[in-house]
């Protein structure tokens, strides 16, 4: 007797082996969806960095002699916590300054700038 179709069993073989690609689609878009959200951060966290730095050395912002300031700062609907520091070199009238800045609520730094400055 001749049979016409698929039997049960190809059926199932060929719907679980269906499944692990859907599965392993589905895996891929959400680890893609992840990554980039995390270089959304750092590229977000760069630009705050390369503003404040820019904000420092035109005199835009307050310059404080303090060795230490932070502060928050909204980029791209963002919130980044952002760390100033200040330190003098083995130049008399030259002082280093770094900006570092993270997500509001993260230990990570994403982005750090350091620039020498002539007082």
């Amino acid at each position: 007797m001749r049979q016409n179709g698929f039997s049960l069993t190809e059926v199932l073989v060929a719907m679980a082996i269906l499944a692990m690609v859907a599965t392993s689609f589905l895996v891929l878009g959400a680890e893609q969806a992840r990554t980039l959200a995390a270089m959304e951060a750092r590229a977000m966290a760069r630009i705050a960095a390369d503003n404040l730095m820019v904000q420092e050395l035109t005199g835009q912002r307050l310059q404080s002699l303090e060795a230490s300031l932070s502060g928050e700062i909204e980029i791209g609907n963002q919130q980044f916590i952002w760390q100033r520091t200040r330190k003098p070199t083995n130049i008399p009238e030259i002082v280093e300054i770094s900006y570092a800045v993270k997500l509001q609520g993260q230990q990570q730094i994403l982005a750090q700038v350091t620039r020498l400055r002539r007082e």
